[in-house]
């Protein structure tokens, strides 16, 4: 739904936090003051006040609907198949990656972190999250010592960085690549 449609509905905060991650996305930190995000998204700073304290509540809510829906989500899914082998889990959780686009949002965050404290606090949060997360997979392949620990962060950071850094699109069908990846990650 578009910032347009949602004018003839009511926002809740669900609503007000996706919206304000799409803007965050397309014109940055700077622009998501309760002013320029009541323009943006079509609505009166009443409705900003009737889901958040102020700007400070905001950011914090903010944060925690990033970590909930961009990586949270993805651990809770993973985790489903925790009888299956480490590298299937892998595999599975690099799909949901590139499928529901969890990490859409990691440049402009990482970008905003570096001006403002609470972000930068929160990214750090959620990147420990996923760090943990990608390293226990690993160390259930077998992996230790630097090499588990050099495998945990290329994989974390390509994850986090490679669709918003704008490269090339690749000749390969979607789930080749991955799977290509895949391989690249868990060849000893």
């Amino acid at each position: 739904m578009t910032a347009t449609s949602k004018r003839n509905k009511r926002l809740n905060r669900s609503d007000w936090l996706g919206l304000a991650m799409e803007t965050l996305s397309r014109m940055g930190g700077a622009r998501l003051t309760i002013d320029d995000l009541c323009r943006e998204i079509g609505v009166t700073k009443g409705s900003f006040y009737a889901h958040f304290k102020n700007r400070a509540d905001f950011v914090r809510q903010l944060m925690a609907y990033w970590a909930q829906h961009f990586t949270q989500k993805a651990i809770i899914a993973i985790d489903e198949l925790e009888d299956t082998p480490a590298e299937t889990r892998l595999l599975a959780l690099m799909r949901i990656l590139h499928r529901e686009r969890l990490a859409r949002h990691d440049v402009a965050l990482r970008a905003w972190a570096a001006q403002e404290l609470t972000v930068a606090r929160g990214v750090k949060k959620v990147d420990r999250q996923r760090f943990e997360y990608v390293r226990r997979i690993f160390y259930d392949m077998g992996f230790r010592g630097a090499e588990l620990d050099l495998r945990t962060r290329v994989f974390v950071v390509y994850q986090s960085s490679a669709e918003g850094m704008r490269l090339p699109a690749s000749t390969l069908e979607a789930d080749r690549e991955i799977r290509l990846r895949h391989a690249f990650f868990t060849r000893p």
